[in-house]
């Protein structure tokens, strides 16, 4: 579904991050876990052909794509990313989104599960930032896309938000849906993700199942965790 090989991105003499490669397989879950400014986010981004890259190649969708971004090729809106601002039509109500993004093909179940159905006529500025980052996690889905881009959609949630989210991953998963997300909470990363890859000072450091973050294989990785677990 996804691959990448020895991807690499900079801004003048700064490396975001280099010589990256991973992928992952139809129908599973990857979480990209590791510190603030360690290249999570620029990674998410340059995967998801939103930004382009320095070096390296990208596989999607069977495709193969070199550093540029190509939107017109027939891969929009197979897939689709929701980012940390979830940003959403200030001017329109949740429904009208929903109605641009679905049309008259709307998954009712994903709205009343991530608790939106209340929330419909409302618009963004009369949302709590949670509710915000849900109605834009429900718009990407509505597009019903193959692989699913999502940078800390758990970051304006609580444990019973993030848990409700958490299963719904896993729910599409089991139906074919690819997910590539990012997070700073590894017990979200853990319940909801099959594979990892730590990313730290735009270095990939480790990767692997998701059991083995119990077990890690690199000093960095345990020092990481280590600290997360005193906090």
């Amino acid at each position: 579904m996804l691959r990448c090989q020895s991807l690499s991105r900079r801004i003048g003499e700064k490396w975001l991050f280099r010589d990256i490669t991973l992928g992952v397989d139809t129908g599973k879950i990857l979480g990209i876990v590791g510190p603030s400014g360690g290249g999570k986010t620029s990674l998410l981004r340059s995967l998801g052909l939103l930004d382009v890259v320095d070096s390296g190649t990208i596989e999607i969708l069977g495709r193969p794509r070199g550093t540029t971004v190509m939107p017109e090729d027939g891969v929009y809106p197979q897939i689709t990313m929701v980012s940390q601002g979830f940003p959403l039509w200030p001017h329109l109500t949740v429904r009208a989104m929903r109605t641009l993004a679905a049309g008259d093909d709307v998954d009712e179940e994903n709205w009343e599960v991530l608790g939106l159905e209340s929330l419909l006529d409302r618009f963004p500025a009369q949302l709590s930032a949670g509710q915000r980052q849900r109605a834009a996690l429900a718009l990407a889905l509505a597009v019903r896309p193959k692989l699913l881009f999502l940078d800390e959609i758990t970051s304006a949630q609580d444990v019973e938000r993030c848990d409700v989210i958490s299963r719904k991953l896993r729910e599409l998963a089991r139906g074919g849906m690819t997910v590539v997300l990012s997070t700073h909470y590894l017990q979200f990363a853990a319940g909801t993700a099959n594979e990892f890859a730590f990313l730290d000072q735009g270095a990939l450091v480790e990767t692997g199942p998701i059991a083995q973050l119990r077990a890690p294989t690199t000093e960095r990785l345990r020092k990481f965790l280590f600290v997360r677990e005193e906090a």
